[in-house]
């Protein structure tokens, strides 16, 4: 887990990421394959009477800032009920795990970051799930890319060369899955875990996620 010494002197990665430990999972564990979607987490909502965080940090006219007019609903963006909740606070992303194994009487929770990484590295210990080559980034990932670009986000931002086809966010699973068949763990949009923020891994355990 986390990044070589070497590619955080090369800014490949934070400083925050260091050392590079290994961390056991000392039982199985199931994912889900797919990010939440815009309409599993308003079936959500509506089901429960929940209410959702009404305002969001988002970046528009060039300028990012807390916005009290954004949701999962209106994102500053276009989405369809099958693109990636966003807008989601950490709070309302455990009101929705509790809510589905309150539903489905199956255990649900947030990942661990240990676990997060475990399961979008998918196997490798390659500088990225699918090897080192980003080129291969837009394969895989929904990112900072030439469709971003296009799309008049940041002007200065080091966009990819390649283009993946979605400026803003993808419909999950439209890009290719990992060698476990998990789609969107790297790029599309943040998720949350379950952990509290550490500064670095100096002091992570082996035998528990961090």
């Amino acid at each position: 887990m986390g990044s070589s010494r070497n590619e955080i002197d090369n800014g490949l990665a934070a400083a925050n990421e260091a050392p590079q430990h290994k961390v056991i999972i000392n039982q199985p564990i199931a994912f889900g394959r797919f990010e939440v979607t815009r309409d599993q987490f308003a079936a959500f909502v509506i089901a429960s009477g929940y209410k959702a965080a009404d305002h969001c940090f988002t970046f528009e006219h060039n300028a990012p800032q807390d916005r009290a007019n954004r949701s999962f609903l209106n994102p500053g963006y276009v989405q369809e009920g099958n693109h990636p909740a966003v807008c989601v606070s950490w709070a309302d992303a455990e009101a929705y795990v509790a809510w589905l194994s309150r539903t489905t009487g199956r255990s649900y929770r947030l990942l661990s970051e240990a676990e997060f990484e475990y399961a979008a590295r998918a196997g490798t210990t390659s500088r990225f799930g699918f090897g080192n080559d980003p080129g291969e980034i837009c394969k895989f990932a929904n990112g900072a890319d030439q469709a971003a670009k296009t799309a008049g986000l940041p002007g200065d931002a080091p966009y990819m060369t390649c283009r993946d086809g979605f400026p803003f966010t993808a419909p999950v699973g439209s890009l290719a899955p990992n060698a476990f068949g998990l789609y969107d763990l790297i790029g599309n949009v943040w998720e949350w875990t379950g952990d509290c923020y550490y500064g670095d891994y100096a002091t992570a355990r082996a035998d528990r996620p961090t």
